[in-house]
């Protein structure tokens, strides 16, 4: 065997890692799928969808849209973004409730609710995110499946009574609420498995460097307690 073979053939072998965790799993989902065509795009090449829902009183529906800040032009409701999705019935989906209080808990259910029932959706398979840990309750005993979004914060920036602090928090809203489940940024991800190691975890890889994200697919693919992780494409 010629000297090039041979090291084509260790290139190709030395690859084979790399190529792996690049291959979507049932874990793998599609971060900020809001614009129907992206989501139109990658609804056959991930298992889900991840999208930014807004309960908007005046409508009695919800608009696709992230807020906090953020501007999206012409901002469509979740059913016509339902409507668009002809593969709609076979995807995991992830919404994050961007604004769920006391105030449209109970509206913002019974919305859901006729959603699902009408577009005959599966509540298992789909996520209700939220900060509000206290009003993910009611959509849990509807059926849905139901994470607490943590605080966002750097674990290795902070001090350890900041910390601490956050710990507790998260430890209250979880067990005073029931949550089995909690979600966070990837740099959150070793904090969370340490501290909470009889919750389940969801995580977002929400940039494009390619060494690091594969690392999290690695993470993700390899570990029980990481159900889900988003990442961008």
């Amino acid at each position: 065997m010629s000297f090039r073979k041979f090291m084509i053939i260790i290139m190709i072998l030395l690859s084979l890692p790399f190529f792996s965790c690049q291959k979507k799993t049932q874990k793998i989902w599609l971060h900020k799928a809001n614009d129907i065509e992206d989501a139109q795009h990658f609804q056959h090449e991930y298992a889900g969808l991840e999208i930014d829902i807004t309960y908007i009183d005046s409508l009695q529906t919800f608009l696709i849209l992230h807020g906090g800040g953020h501007i999206e032009p012409n901002p469509v409701t979740f059913e016509k973004w339902i409507n668009e999705i002809d593969n709609i019935k076979n995807l995991g989906l992830w919404l994050d409730f961007k604004n769920l209080d006391e105030n449209n808990v109970k509206a913002s259910l019974d919305e859901m609710n006729r959603l699902y029932s009408e577009y005959k959706l599966q509540k298992n398979n789909t996520i209700v995110e939220s900060k509000k840990a206290a009003y993910l309750k009611d959509f849990q005993k509807a059926g849905f499946k139901v994470s607490y979004y943590i605080p966002d914060f750097k674990p290795n920036s902070v001090s350890q009574s900041e910390l601490q602090e956050y710990t507790d928090k998260i430890q209250m809203m979880t067990s005073e609420n029931n949550m089995t489940t909690i979600s966070g940024y990837y740099y959150q991800y070793q904090y969370m498995r340490d501290s909470f190691p009889d919750l389940d975890l969801l995580l977002w890889y929400n940039k494009y460097n390619k060494i690091v994200k594969n690392k999290y697919i690695r993470i993700a693919n390899n570990d029980d307690k990481v159900k889900i992780l988003l990442v961008k494409d």
